[in-house]
């Protein structure tokens, strides 16, 4: 009489495998999440200083002149940022910073009247700052951080 009890189940082989599989999946959907996530915070800058660059123009209709960094938070009867965001002086923006950190410069940086703006936002895809313009403005030079 033969035994014919057969044993069930799967070899270390195919769970190597089934394993193998899974890893791949994960490692393909990781990269697409952080491409998203990466994409979004972009995204959020982006419109983050749009709303800042409509703020400045909105000053400029109202005031005949583009505004400096202090002017443009000092009005807040109908002129406003969006909440949270921040504005500064130095153009030098990082991975690390909020997408509400935006870098506002008025120019000439020689003083009034303002005839432009150079505005920043971290680009956390291409990772540099990239600058919107308002008015005349049409390039930021930072080694002398001037907005011409």
């Amino acid at each position: 009489m033969t035994n014919t009890t057969r044993e069930r189940g799967f070899t270390i082989t195919e769970i190597m495998i089934i394993v193998l599989v899974l890893g791949i999946l994960g490692g393909i959907g990781y990269v697409g999440w952080s491409m998203a996530i990466t994409s979004s915070k972009t995204n959020a800058a982006k419109t983050n200083a749009t709303a800042v660059k409509n703020a400045a123009d909105q000053f400029n209709s109202r005031y005949g002149a583009y505004p400096t960094n202090a002017q443009i938070q000092g009005v807040g009867d109908t002129i406003k940022l969006p909440d949270g965001v921040s504005l500064q002086n130095s153009p030098i923006l990082t991975k690390n910073d909020p997408q509400t950190k935006i870098f506002f410069r008025a120019t000439p940086s020689s003083g009034p009247p303002y005839r432009g703006n150079c505005i920043g936002y971290y680009d956390y895809a291409a990772g540099t700052m990239k600058v919107i313009y308002t008015g005349t403005a049409t390039n930021l030079d930072t080694a002398s951080l001037a907005c011409s």
